[in-house]
């Protein structure tokens, strides 16, 4: 047992004894009477209240235990004292292959008002144990939910800048738009001055597959701030086309997320798009993932048989079309973190890949089961028209509209949110879309051609939009 566990554990003893003897003092007197003879043989009545030789006893103990955690802590500082003597006495400055177990800017560096730069490529991806991530609870405000370590570093990064200080990181680019760094983002936004944001795409060091961008970021608040953000062309740092945007704009993006990645035009077409609708994909969808497997995982087998159900993945699907690969998976409906309900998979339902940058969806009718690359999306209601909901995600104005307003900075394997899938613009067409959604589905299954419907669709798509022809073409030039 460590000295801090012992003190702990005799603080605990403490409280329990102090309350024993608060109850000891709160009961009533707990009176005995009897006579006794003197040497004069006079006889006297004498009252004893048999609480107090109690009381007096937890008082003791209690005073001991006082005295011991006194001593505890006493030797505990003394040690801790002694460590951080040893630390410093044994820290070589001069010695550049060596790490140091401890940080202090002041003793270091004679630094007392924080750092004019802090410069890092720190790491990312790092599992920490539930015991340390209950201790960077305590430190770490605008940690993300999976506590991914460049985050922490970001955070202390800043922490540690004078007061002009500049932070300049080299890190993976989903800092710009994965939802779940808002935190860290809504920080730098209201608090700092983001100086730079420039996209390096993929695979900038060789051991290491990630996205990569530089984030360099003031210490200074100005939300009026013009951030200068650009992307690389063809790996070469000298050929960077870069923008300006007003950092307060990225307060009003979701999730906060730094859509630097349109051009002014195209942010205009998504603000009418989002506006000209009243009502989101959530409004008439349940939101699932698969089963919690892979596709390739050992209860997956290429024949039927007991308790085993057809199996779909992601790559079994493209827009309008299914291809069953004869693949089935064994069940077991008493793991529901793993395989949840029955009623997600044997019911009419819309499959969405969970991987990409756009929706491609499909429509099951046949009840099959699928892994977690793909989601399950299924109506709240009896009135809910699958087949409109089908056709109106995919087509091309709703494409256009996810791949820019939820832009994904990330090349390698990017992944689709539900949080952002809810987030969809919904107009119903009355059917009309149903219809041909219907059909294109049907006569996929037959291999015809069914191009013409695809068009049809996108062109009411845009007329319950609005859309103006110049809009249209904005749209129909991305697509090519």
């Amino acid at each position: 047992m460590t000295g801090y566990e012992e003190i702990e554990q005799k603080k605990k003893l403490l409280d329990q004894v102090n309350n024993r003897l608060h109850q000891l003092q709160r009961q009533p007197e707990d009176i005995e009477t009897f006579s006794e003879t003197d040497l004069f043989g006079q006889t006297k009545t004498r009252k004893i209240d048999k609480k107090l030789p109690k009381i007096k006893k937890q008082k003791e103990i209690i005073k001991q235990l006082e005295k011991e955690i006194q001593s505890l802590e006493t030797t505990g500082q003394d040690e801790a004292i002694n460590k951080t003597a040893r630390q410093l006495a044994s820290w070589d400055p001069y010695d550049q292959n060596a790490s140091s177990p401890f940080f202090d800017p002041e003793w270091m560096f004679d630094v007392k008002d924080g750092f004019d730069v802090v410069i890092g490529n720190p790491p990312y991806g790092i599992r920490f144990t539930r015991e340390f991530k209950n201790k960077l609870n305590k430190l770490y405000k605008y940690r993300d939910s999976e506590y991914e370590s460049y985050i922490l570093f970001i955070e202390k990064g800043l922490s540690t800048l004078s007061k002009d200080g500049q932070l300049c990181y080299i890190i993976p680019s989903n800092i710009s738009t994965n939802f779940r760094y808002e935190n860290i983002r809504e920080h730098c936004l209201r608090n700092k001055s983001i100086m730079n944001i420039i996209d390096l795409g993929s695979n900038v060091f060789e051991s290491a597959s990630v996205d990569s961008c530089i984030f360099m970021v003031s210490n200074r608040v100005n939300i009026e701030n013009k951030i200068k953000c650009g992307a690389i062309l063809n790996k070469v740092l000298t050929n960077i086309k870069y923008d300006f945007y007003i950092q307060k704009k990225f307060l009003n993006t979701p999730n906060y997320i730094f859509n630097f990645y349109v051009d002014n035009n195209v942010s205009q077409l998504l603000e009418k798009i989002r506006n000209s609708s009243s009502t989101f994909l959530e409004d008439y969808i349940n939101f699932s993932r698969g089963i919690e497997f892979g596709y390739k995982s050992d209860i997956v087998y290429d024949s039927a048989g007991n308790n085993r159900k057809p199996l779909i993945a992601g790559r079994c699907f493209s827009r309008y079309s299914l291809n069953f690969e004869k693949r089935y998976i064994e069940v077991d409906f008493s793991d529901k973190s793993n395989f949840k309900t029955k009623e997600i998979y044997e019911s009419q339902k819309i499959f969405v890949k969970r991987i990409g940058k756009e929706i491609v969806a499909c429509l099951d009718d046949e009840n099959y089961y699928n892994v977690c690359d793909v989601y399950n999306l299924l109506p709240k209601s009896r009135e809910v028209d699958l087949y409109e909901i089908l056709g109106i995600i995919n087509s091309s104005l709703i494409n256009f509209y996810f791949r820019n307003f939820f832009k994904n900075a990330k090349v390698l394997f990017p992944k689709i949110p539900i949080k952002y899938l809810k987030k969809v613009p919904i107009k119903i067409s009355n059917g009309r879309v149903s219809e041909l959604a219907n059909k294109i589905q049907k006569e996929n299954k037959t291999k015809q051609d069914v191009s013409k419907y695809i068009q049809e669709i996108d062109l009411i798509i845009y007329e319950l939009f609005n859309l103006t022809e110049d809009e249209v073409k904005i749209i129909e030039s991305e697509n090519k």
